[in-house]
């Protein structure tokens, strides 16, 4: 079964307990790619975490740019701007081999001249991720009363960057990309879904085997999709 989802370019990762799931998707793309990646552009890229992916064997040019990232220790590789919307002027400058866009699309306002705009800036590559608010983790959660993560009003007093600005769910977030992928000359490549399980060992022993026979849409935390172009 994994050989024949890696086949159709489709990736599942089990990660125990919270990570980084930049580096997942980094190190998945690399994968995915059948040529090495010469440059890259992280958009949205916070401490600049993934650039440690895109050294060593893996060497590339590499270039963060973000807004502000509070909650994160600044990198020297990350260029911060101070305002959010300088961020697509400043992007409309940039280009890279490969341009990466991990869930930053569910906090802009714009989400599809934005998502344009990636792909305007990459001369092959773009890898973007959303966060999976329509997972059986969420839905659970929505039944006991719990809000969905970064949206209600548990989410008032929170920093602006922390705020979803749309209700992401894999079917409708597959859609709408794939149509931006091809006004802008790109086609799927590949996919991936990371789903996140508890570090206790028996609470992964016990949950593993019920969400390993739900869809990868509704069992992952998150996803990502891999756009390549055409040549």
């Amino acid at each position: 079964l994994v050989g024949l989802m890696k086949s159709m370019g489709i990736m599942h990762h089990w990660e125990h307990g919270p990570s980084r799931h930049a580096l997942q998707y980094a190190r998945s793309l690399i994968a995915l790619s059948e040529e090495r990646i010469e440059s890259v552009l992280d958009v949205g890229a916070a401490d600049g975490i993934v650039s440690q992916v895109f050294s060593g064997p893996n060497q590339a040019a590499y270039q963060g740019i973000d807004v502000g990232a509070p909650i994160y220790e600044r990198s020297s590789v990350v260029r911060y701007l101070d305002d959010p919307v300088l961020l697509m002027g400043a992007l409309r400058k940039e280009s890279a081999e490969a341009v990466l866009a991990y869930d930053i699309l569910e906090h802009v306002d714009k989400f599809e001249s934005f998502a344009r705009l990636i792909f305007a800036s990459s001369r092959r590559l773009v890898m973007i991720s959303l966060p999976n608010e329509m997972s059986i983790h969420v839905r659970l959660s929505f039944v006991r009363g719990k809000c969905v993560p970064c949206h209600g009003l548990s989410m008032l007093r929170s920093a602006e960057g922390h705020r979803h600005r749309w209700l992401i769910n894999y079917s409708d977030a597959r859609s709408a990309l794939c149509e931006i992928a091809r006004d802008n000359g790109f086609e799927m490549l590949g996919q991936v879904f990371l789903t996140t399980l508890p570090k206790t060992c028996w609470k992964r022993w016990l949950l593993k085997p019920a969400l390993s026979v739900l869809p990868l849409s509704l069992r992952s935390h998150g996803f990502a999709f891999v756009f390549e172009k055409r040549s």
